[in-house]
């Protein structure tokens, strides 16, 4: 019987979903729908901000996941035996400098054979590599090969489907980003068995092209490059303008802008101004969205704050143990910026219970607290690390508008010629994404 779970995944499953809720400031799933309970599934997904995505669509995948990965991170005995009771499997590459690296990986492949068979979620990274680009690179031929190889090997997988899930990030760097996450609809392999058994070569290239177009419109996927800057820095302006406040809707609309935007004979002129006015803005302190802030919007603020000042100030005392040792590590030890935010999120995830445990239980001997008092005590800590993340949120959002405030009270003239920068790339994106 082929390997189609794991009961350490099952168990850590639940209690690092929470982690992941924490770690980021917003998130939403969508199209969960379309996930097939009762078939074979080959999950395909963009790669662009490390260990941070699969981990991602692990928490969030209805069903346990089984990932192939690259081999050198197997290196290791230990974290071998603990990443395959995770599910992985190792994809092997010419710079791991494996002899028999072609035998290595249809032995993987069978193995992927057998747990479709048995209707696991065998998942990958058709680009091949991660990089921190809104932007989708030509697939590796891994996935033709893997859904086309499944077919014959087991004749009766006629059922056989790729399932593509596109990932959005606010930033690939920040602390708490936005994270949007897109379940597409299954494309069925079985329509080109025919195609296949004629020219393989055919069938897989046209297999292919139909996954990276599904992938694509699931995800931010910038053709341009000479307008990629702008692009990226139109963002939060065409969040703001979408008129929702659900994530999927002001995705929606973004997507929409960007694909106008391409085609648009204005662009390069008009990328020039919405670079120039993200450019002020960032000079200055203050984001597009800011300049729409009042004064009495910045003291309510400011009232908020204040009042929730004395939890977030305690919760870092608490925490300060285990937050600077984290930080000092990532800091020395990891070059890839990429690779931060995933080992920040797992070392809190990790680290936190067992920090807890080491400070409460030598409160709970020592004061002769009852069990429902540590319980209720334990929980409290919880709730004001969770109210300090609340707080920096917040915060970060109160300094962006009193700095712009401030903007406007000293420079009448710049604070004008900015606003009317900004209502011309408003119109501008309002315009075209009709």
């Amino acid at each position: 019987m082929p390997k189609t779970g794991s009961i350490l995944y099952l168990v850590l499953r639940p209690f690092l979903r929470q982690g992941a809720k924490v770690f980021v400031s917003r998130h939403e799933i969508t199209g969960l729908e379309n996930f097939p309970k009762h078939k074979p599934v080959l999950l395909i997904s963009n790669h662009q901000n490390a260990m941070l995505d699969p981990v991602l669509i692990c928490y969030f995948s209805p069903k346990q996941l089984h990932w192939l990965t690259r081999a050198d991170i197997f290196k290791n005995g230990l974290v071998k035996k603990l990443l395959h009771n995770f599910n992985m499997m190792p994809v092997y590459r010419e710079r791991d400098g494996v002899g028999n690296m072609r035998d290595a990986n249809t032995k993987i492949f069978e193995e992927c054979y057998d747990r479709l068979e048995h209707h696991a979620v065998v998942s990958m990274f058709p680009e091949g590599t991660h990089r921190g680009k809104k932007q989708l690179i030509p697939f590796k031929k891994g996935l033709g090969r893997l859904a086309f190889g499944a077919l014959e090997s087991k004749p009766n997988m006629h059922d056989l489907v790729i399932l593509p899930v596109g990932l959005d990030y606010s930033d690939f760097y920040e602390y708490h980003p936005e994270i949007l996450i897109k379940f597409g609809k299954p494309i069925e392999v079985e329509k080109w068995r025919n195609v296949y058994q004629v020219d393989s070569a055919k069938a897989i290239a046209e297999l292919m092209d139909e996954a990276r177009k599904a992938l694509s419109d699931l995800m931010i996927d910038v053709q341009k490059d000479e307008l990629y800057d702008a692009i990226i820095q139109s963002r939060e302006l065409c969040f703001e303008l979408s008129n929702s406040r659900k994530l999927s809707e002001q995705f929606d609309f973004y997507q929409k802008f960007i694909k106008a935007f391409e085609r648009d004979g204005r662009a390069e002129e008009m990328s020039v101004k919405i670079i120039e006015l993200n450019s002020i803005c960032k000079e200055n302190g203050f984001t597009t969205s800011s300049m729409s802030a009042s004064k009495p919007k910045a003291n309510m603020m400011a009232l908020i704050l204040g009042f929730f000042t004395p939890v977030y100030l305690l919760a870092r005392i608490l925490f300060l143990p285990i937050e600077k040792p984290i930080d000092i590590f990532i800091k020395n030890k990891i070059k890839d910026p990429l690779f931060k935010n995933s080992l920040r999120k797992a070392l809190w995830t990790f680290l936190v219970p067992i920090y807890l445990g080491i400070i409460s239980i030598p409160i709970k001997l020592f004061t002769h607290c009852s069990w429902l008092e540590w319980c209720i005590g334990l929980l409290g800590i919880l709730l004001a690390g969770r109210i300090a993340i609340g707080w920096l949120r917040a915060y970060r959002k109160f300094q962006s508008t009193n700095r712009w405030l401030s903007f406007q009270s000293k420079n009448s003239e710049k604070k004008k010629n900015l606003e009317s920068l900004k209502k011309e790339c408003s119109d501008y994106i309002l315009s075209i994404s009709k």
